[in-house]
């Protein structure tokens, strides 16, 4: 008999493959007004996990600069725990279509 997946958790909602990576970065909030420094801790083309000491603050669309400016990216977050924000890419429908 076949396993299949009965409530919502178990259904993986992602359009994109994830990597797990370990990429420090930093939270922009309106344009360099206040800045956190946190951990890229899987990516994709349409999102990431962003590992921060605490996400009190932090609001629900900011900045993000990867890798020492190399890449930035407009985030909107998706959801939220005491120290990770799981966060879509706002340019990610233009990405993968």
């Amino acid at each position: 008999m076949e396993a299949h997946a009965e409530n919502d958790r178990d259904v993986d909602r992602r359009r994109a493959r994830r990597v797990r990576t370990l990429k420090g970065a930093r939270i922009v909030v309106t344009g360099g007004y206040a800045v956190y420094d946190c951990v890229i801790r899987n990516l994709s083309q349409t999102g990431a996990l962003i590992a921060l000491p605490i996400t009190l603050g932090v609001p629900s669309h900011f900045e993000v600069v990867i890798d020492r400016a190399k890449q930035r990216r407009q985030c909107t977050v998706r959801w939220r725990s005491q120290n990770a924000i799981g966060v879509s890419f706002d340019d990610a429908e233009a990405i993968v279509g």
